[in-house]
């Protein structure tokens, strides 16, 4: 047990707070780190497919996951690693949404993120020079390079020496291989367009999936830090505020609420190092401020919250021709897989586009036959499916802007207003960068296909959308959203075998099965409710009731497994059935089937 008080608190373990604790363990101080989400086991964060399909299309169909399944790499993890907006609010203007992908859980968004890692140049730290952009970086490239030489050491990431201006060389392992596809592809792009095709740079799969990957804090600076004997962790502990000593210039503890039962509390220590991402750390300084707090934090300069720089990204995905004389029709050797690593980078850099209507720089990500579906789902036979996402950089703008929302969370603690609009130079610049991806596209013989046409699944298409109903939440804001709603007064259990007398193209029910009686007859009198090719989806606490004997199982008539499902959709020979064995993070398993 670590001594207390603690010398530093950490906010945050994601990969700056893995870092710092490291630093701090290092140094021989007592650390504290604090994260708002729980401590996963890796079975429960690896999920299992196609559990993590299920979980994803749920997630997308509820609203729960907006934007991310535009990104390749949503379509590669467990979906409940990313903090779903409904239990995670935050507000934005009406009319300029943004897509804030937030990972709470120990080890934050480390477990999710590309693990693509790339130098800033030269240049970059010089783009102040350019029109617009009047901020000068108070360090150089030449102040990180041993620190970038550092961290690529002790992690040990792939990549190749390149010599490029625009993209510095680092210390590396190796380099991963293109695929037969990328090969051709790189090809191609070399002899008609001139321009650099390189190995991306960054870590390869996690194939051992008893560890935590080598790219997240909890493989590397996070375990390290711990294994130092240094580091404790407060997990499911969100920090509302800081408490600063009387002069104001300096923290001595931060309020804290336990998610597992709202309680507030204060947590002492010399130094605090806020590594809760940039949007939640700038929440808790705002919730510090003056203004909300007797004396709060000071800002005299009022740049708090201002010029928020975020990603320009835009994507496209394609298809290519397979090669007869391809030797490797299958994606499942290791080689194959989508990491960080395992892909390709263009790097375009600043001043090297043809089109002169914007200032910075970006670089384009991409694959081919790294997420390949298999082909009995594939829409297109005979192709190897690729994909390019152009990233570049918002410029600093003084409307760009975090603050605290007049709303709250559960807790009464302020959530964040995020006020992102890009001006004309982020507009030409997405417009130079879907110009030159499907300029290479074509350059590189691909065909370019809407996101949704990667994967030919009518189940997929269809999943609980059109006329359904939603059996058993006893409050309207529960229901799934779009269906018609049932509520069962479960000591008659009535309305369960008195569904409407109607076709329905979905029945959604949550956590309502193992309350009823007879729940064989429910499920027989609900498939007589389906359309043929209807879906019937079952959300059901998991038999361990580790969660849920303490303080509900005195309510539940049966403790369902997921074979009991798997033999009741067997016998009555649905079309497609989809149980999960194990469970989510609210301790449920899905049984999915198709009529």
């Amino acid at each position: 047990m670590i001594n207390k008080p603690y010398e530093v608190i950490i906010i945050g373990s994601g990969a700056t707070g893995g870092m710092a604790a490291l630093t701090m363990a290092k140094a021989g101080v007592r650390v504290l780190v604090i994260e708002r989400g729980p401590e996963l086991e890796i079975k429960r964060a690896n999920g299992t497919e196609p559990c993590n399909m299920i979980r994803r299309l749920i997630g997308v169909t509820t609203g729960n996951y907006q934007n991310q399944p535009q990104h390749p790499g949503f379509w590669k993890s467990n979906p409940l690693l990313y903090a779903n907006k409904k239990a995670n609010p935050y507000t934005h203007p009406p009319r300029a949404p943004f897509m804030w992908t937030q990972g709470n859980q120990v080890g934050g968004r480390s477990l999710t993120w590309g693990g693509i890692t790339l130098r800033l140049a030269k240049e970059d730290f010089e783009a102040s020079k350019e029109k617009e952009y009047n901020l000068e970086w108070p360090i150089s490239y030449k102040d990180l390079e041993k620190h970038y030489s550092d961290v690529e050491n002790f992690l040990g990431v792939f990549g190749n020496k390149d010599d490029l201006n625009q993209l510095p060389n680092g210390e590396y392992i190796g380099k991963l291989p293109f695929t037969e596809s990328e090969e051709r592809f790189a090809s191609n792009i070399k002899e008609k367009l001139n321009l650099p095709f390189i190995h991306s740079r960054g870590f390869g799969a996690n194939e051992d999936k008893t560890k935590w990957p080598k790219y997240s804090s909890l493989g590397s600076t996070l375990k390290e830090a711990i294994r130092l004997g240094k580091v404790e962790i407060l997990s499911n502990h969100i920090v509302e505020k800081l408490v600063l000593n009387k002069d104001r210039k300096s923290a001595k503890s931060v309020i804290v609420v336990n998610q597992r039962n709202g309680e507030r509390s204060e947590i002492e220590s010399k130094l605090i190092i806020l590594c809760s991402s940039t949007i939640q750390t700038i929440r808790i300084l705002l919730s510090s401020e003056e203004s909300n707090n007797h004396n709060g934090l000071i800002d005299p300069s009022q740049s708090l919250g201002r010029n928020l720089m975020d990603h320009i990204s835009t994507c496209r995905f394609f298809t290519v021709p397979i090669d007869k004389n391809m030797k490797n029709y299958s994606n499942k050797h290791h080689k194959n897989l989508l990491t960080g690593a395992g892909s390709f980078f263009i790097p375009i850099g600043r001043g090297r586009s043809t089109k002169k209507s914007f200032v910075g720089g970006y670089g384009i990500w991409g694959g081919i036959d790294r997420f390949e579906p298999p082909d009995f789902l594939k829409k297109y036979n005979g192709t190897k499916t690729g994909f390019l996402i152009g990233h570049g950089e918002v410029l600093p703008n003084i409307n760009n802007t975090v603050s605290l929302s007049k709303s709250t969370d559960q807790y009464d603690i302020a959530i964040p207003h995020i006020s992102i609009v890009w001006r004309e130079n982020e507009k030409q610049m997405v417009k130079e960068m879907n110009r030159m991806i499907e300029l290479i596209i074509n350059s590189g013989n691909g065909t370019i296909i809407p996101a949704n046409e990667i994967v030919n699944i009518p189940f997929a298409k269809q999943i609980l959308t059109g006329n359904g109903l939603d059996i058993g939440p006893n409050r309207k804001e529960w229901a799934f959203p779009g269906a018609r709603m049932i509520d069962l007064v479960m000591p008659d259990e009535y309305d369960a075998f008195n569904l409407p007398n109607e076709k329905f193209d979905y029945i959604f029910s949550s956590h309502c099965l193992e309350h009823l009686n007879d729940w064989v007859g429910a499920l027989n009198h609900w498939t007589t409710r389906l359309h043929k090719g209807g879906i019937l989806f079952l959300y059901l606490p998991h038999p361990d009731q580790r969660y849920w004997k303490p303080w509900n199982n005195r309510k539940h008539v049966h403790i369902l497994e997921p074979k009991h499902l798997e033999d009741y959709f067997n016998s009555k020979k649905f079309n497609k059935v989809f149980v999960t064995q194990g469970y989510d993070l609210n301790h449920s398993f899905y049984a999915v089937a198709e009529l």
